[in-house]
Order: C-alpha cells, then sequence, then structure tokens
C-alpha cells in the first residue's frame, strides 16, 4: 500500500491549496479519490484502514470548506466520492455521512442544485432497505420520496426515484410503481420506469433462477405500448430489458421495425432486447448494423446490442466496416463497439490491420483502439468505474469535452 500512499499524499494538497482554482482540477482530484478504495484484506491490515480515513478526511475537509456558491459544482462531487469509498452499510461512519446528506437534503436553507443533486445521489448509494417505518434508515427514503414530490431541483428530483431503486426495498418499489402509474408523462414517468429497471436488475444479481417481477414487467409493458413521445417509449423499453420481461420482446420488435429510421429509439429498442437477452432478435438487429453505415450512434448500439446477444456474425461485419470508413464517428462507434463484445477472434485481423499501410491512419488508429479493448481484462469499459453514480450534471471539461473528456472520449 505504499504507492497508494504516496499517490493520496500527492493528491490531498490540491484539494487544500485555495490558489489552485482550476475546477477541472479539483473534480478530477475528487472523482480520483473516490476511486481509492482499499480492498478487504487491506482494510483488516489496518493500514488500508488508514489509507481511506486519510481519503475521507480530505474529502471532508474540502467540502467544509468555505468557497462560496461557485465552488459548489465541483464540491458536489465529494457526496458520490464518499459513497463510493464505503458503500452500503450501518456502521457510526456510514450513519455519519448518512445523517450529513440527509440534512443537506432537508434543510430549509437553500443549497445550490448541484449539492441537493449530490446528496440525493450519494443517499442512494449509501443507505439500507427496510422492512417498516420504525427501521433507522426509513427516514433516508422518505427524505428522498418527500423531494421528489416537493423539491426545487428538477434533476434532484429524478435522481431521487434512481436512488429509492438502488436503496430497494417493498415500500420503495410501491413508491416507484406509483410515480409510474400517476406521474407526469413526459419525464416523470420514464424516469420512474428507469428506476424498475434498475430495482429488477439489482434483484437479479447473483441470483440464476430469479423471475420477472410480473407487476412491475406488465405496467413498464403497458407504458412502452402507450407512450408516443420517442424519448419516453426509448426509456421504457430499456427498463424492460433491464426488467427481463421477455413478454414485451414482440412489441419491442414490431416497434423497432417501425421506428428503424429514428436513430436514438430504434438503438435503445436494440439495447433494450438485448438486457432482456431475446436472441430471437438477432437477425433483425443485425440488419440494422448492416444498414447504419451513415447513423454511428444507432451503429454501436445495434452492435453492442448483438454482442451481447452472442452472434458470431456481428464482429465480421464491424470489421469490414472498420476497414472501409474514413469518417470518425463511424470509427469510434465500431471501435467501441468491438470492445465491449470483446471477441478474441478479432485479435488476429485487428493486430493486422494495425500495420496495414494500404489503411487510413485513422481506420489503423481505431483498430489499436478496439484490441486494447478486446484485451481489457475488465468487463466494462476503464471510464465506467469513474462515472458509475457521478453527479454527471456537475460537468467540467475534464469530464464531457466535445469527445476529448473522460466519460465522452471515444
Amino acid at each position: 500500500l505504499d504507492l497508494e500512499d504516496t499517490v493520496l499524499q500527492a493528491l490531498t494538497p490540491i484539494l487544500r491549496d485555495e490558489g489552485t482554482g482550476d475546477r477541472n482540477l479539483k473534480v478530477a482530484v475528487v472523482n480520483a479519490l473516490g476511486l481509492f478504495n482499499p480492498g478487504p484484506e487491506d482494510l483488516a491490515s489496518g493500514k488500508g484502514q488508514e489509507l481511506l480515513t486519510k481519503g475521507l478526511a480530505a474529502l471532508d475537509e474540502y467540502y467544509d470548506s468555505k468557497g462560496g456558491r461557485g465552488a459548489d459544482l465541483m464540491k458536489s462531487h465529494v457526496p458520490p466520492a464518499v459513497a463510493k469509498l464505503i458503500g452500503r452499510g450501518d456502521t457510526v461512519l456510514h450513519r455519519h455521512y448518512k445523517e450529513n446528506y440527509h440534512k443537506q437534503l432537508t434543510s430549509p436553507t437553500k443549497e445550490a442544485n448541484d449539492i441537493y443533486r449530490a446528496a440525493v445521489l450519494a443517499l442512494g448509494q449509501l443507505a439500507l432497505p427496510f422492512d417498516d417505518r420504525s427501521s433507522p434508515d426509513a427516514k433516508y427514503s422518505l427524505a428522498l420520496k418527500n423531494y421528489f414530490e416537493s423539491g426545487k431541483d428538477a434533476q434532484a428530483r429524478y435522481f431521487s426515484v434512481i436512488s429509492l431503486a438502488q436503496i430497494g426495498g417493498l415500500s420503495n418499489k410501491n413508491e416507484l410503481l406509483k410515480i409510474l402509474a400517476r406521474g407526469q408523462k413526459a419525464l416523470e414517468r420514464p424516469w420512474a420506469a428507469i428506476a424498475l429497471g434498475v430495482f429488477e436488475f439489482s434483484r437479479f444479481e447473483g441470483k440464476v433462477n430469479a423471475m420477472t417481477d410480473r407487476t412491475i414487467g406488465d405496467s413498464l409493458h403497458r407504458e412502452f405500448n402507450e407512450a408516443k413521445n420517442p424519448e419516453a417509449k426509448a426509456a421504457y423499453a430499456i427498463a424492460l430489458g433491464l426488467s427481463r420481461n421477455q413478454d414485451a420482446a414482440s412489441d419491442l420488435i414490431a416497434a423497432l421495425d417501425k421506428h428503424k429510421s429514428q436513430n436514438e429509439l430504434a438503438g435503445h429498442i436494440a439495447v433494450g432486447l438485448s438486457l432482456m437477452n431475446h436472441r430471437a432478435a438477432a437477425r433483425e438487429i443485425h440488419e440494422i448494423v448492416q444498414r447504419s453505415v451513415r447513423r454511428p450512434e444507432l451503429l454501436r448500439q445495434a452492435a453492442i446490442a448483438l454482442g451481447k446477444l452472442g452472434d458470431n456474425t456481428v464482429t465480421e461485419t464491424l470489421l469490414d466496416m472498420l476497414e472501409e470508413s474514413e469518417q470518425l464517428a463511424k470509427l469510434s462507434a465500431i471501435a467501441s463497439a468491438l470492445s465491449l463484445i470483446g471477441d478474441r477472434r478479432t485479435i488476429a485481423p485487428l493486430s493486422k490491420m494495425m500495420f496495414d499501410d494500404n489503411l487510413t491512419s485513422l481506420s489503423r488508429a481505431f483498430a489499436a483502439v478496439a484490441l486494447g479493448g478486446v484485451a481489457d481484462k475488465e468487463m466494462l469499459p476503464w471510464n465506467s468505474k469513474i462515472g458509475a453514480n457521478m453527479n454527471y450534471r456537475a460537468t467540467v471539461e475534464t469530464l464531457v469535452g466535445s469527445g476529448s473528456g473522460i466519460l465522452d472520449i471515444l
């Protein structure tokens, strides 16, 4: 852990330095500290616990420092970083942070919107599900519910329903179903749908034989069929996929054919079908890949969907496209898809493409990108650890920067 200690000592002075006004640097350090999570063995040794304590102290000191409203955007990255460091639990440390963020969410004083969003996101990662209202953690879910109902910031309200889903429990499930049935159609219901998808996806983790909750599955299916707004319909498609509701698959396939000219909607429907592992949709989605030569975002989504479905032919189609294209957006989409699919059979052809002088420099460069992604030891892209549960609305250029930020690169 000596290396980790050296890194920690290099990062923490940046937060303390009042002369460092670069918001990109401050946000980068906060999120870096959020990744500074010693494993169980390290924590048991005492040294890991010491490093965790130092990291939390640095985050607390920065969060509590005076800086005015202009610093709130940067500080709002601290609560999600703390939640990443300690996770969900009921220790004295957990209760300390849950109380802090609960107080900020329910405080009568007016906080900046970014702070409300951060408190909501952190509570979703820290609080425990509860069996009855007498449980100590019940008040955190109640605070999230109340903020959704009467909070001033729309984004914090929508984050609240996601946090309720992440906490889980029967009471929160019923609350989300209520919002899905009675909420405002354009935004509240779609957010509740995604939240219910997250709720179900979490319930399936580690349970091979878990069955779809029929109440949730049928409610999402009905909303998908009735939705007219393309963005709402896309949300319901993803939610159905997360809930593994294969009873809706035929309606999703019909909608995919009907809306195949709408890039975002068609792409999300394809991903929804792959999330529910509906292999019968592979042929239709492969046809979309082949037709999406000039539609890079749809190409990316459809190719990733095929990869998740285990389609063995999509990699050959993508490799052919990679050789023939000179369009940056398309090359990026293909490389991203090949990286996420991770088919080892692409290693030899990608390696050959890297050294083929007959190809454009861009094609060769993105062949290298794809090869790195295929060889990555992690199941998800390298930046997923940073992006997960982040307060992404408190954005700076180092996070999102026209294709050059940590979250949107490639």
